[in-house]
């Protein structure tokens, strides 16, 4: 080999050590995120669940009390019923859907979790070490919707 092409050679294995190296800084950082990142995730999915829940009982309660309607007339007001029982059951089919993005959000969740166990399994592996998880800290706030779709804007969903 000539010593411009050795000298070359050279170049292009440290500029591809620097991107190595700083691609693994990168990974190293995103581990860290990782957990931060499923915490409201976690937050947004039981508040999902505890509104939906409420929902479910109070569609419950709904029909208990359309059906003791219907018992105690003969009639007459049959077709405001009708049209109330519809709304009811857009409501049923709308939680119904919301229940399938709870189940999304577990997928997500689940998935960051994933990928962060890798991640931190390969930093270890290369001698490398992540940096310490950083607790979540409690929200002082409720979770607004605002920052539910900020944060699955970010992780590109």
């Amino acid at each position: 080999m000539t010593a411009p092409r050795a000298g070359s050679a050279v170049l292009n294995l440290r500029e591809a050590q620097s991107l190595l190296l700083s691609g693994m800084q990168r990974i190293m950082h995103a581990s860290d995120a990782l957990p931060q990142a499923r915490t409201p995730l976690h937050e947004a999915l039981q508040i999902g669940e505890l509104h939906a829940m409420r929902t479910l009982e109070a569609l419950e309660g709904a029909h208990r009390e359309l059906g003791a309607i219907r018992a105690a007339q003969g009639g007459g007001i049959d077709d405001a019923l009708g049209r109330l029982d519809t709304h009811l059951r857009d409501i049923l089919t709308s939680q119904q859907a919301q229940d399938l993005a709870g189940q999304q959000l577990q997928k997500t969740i689940a998935l960051l979790g994933a990928v962060e166990s890798r991640i931190d399994d390969a930093l270890r592996q290369l001698g490398m070490q992540a940096p310490p998880a950083a607790a979540a800290a409690p929200r002082d706030a409720p979770l607004r919707q605002s920052d539910v779709d900020d944060l699955l804007t970010g992780l590109g969903l």
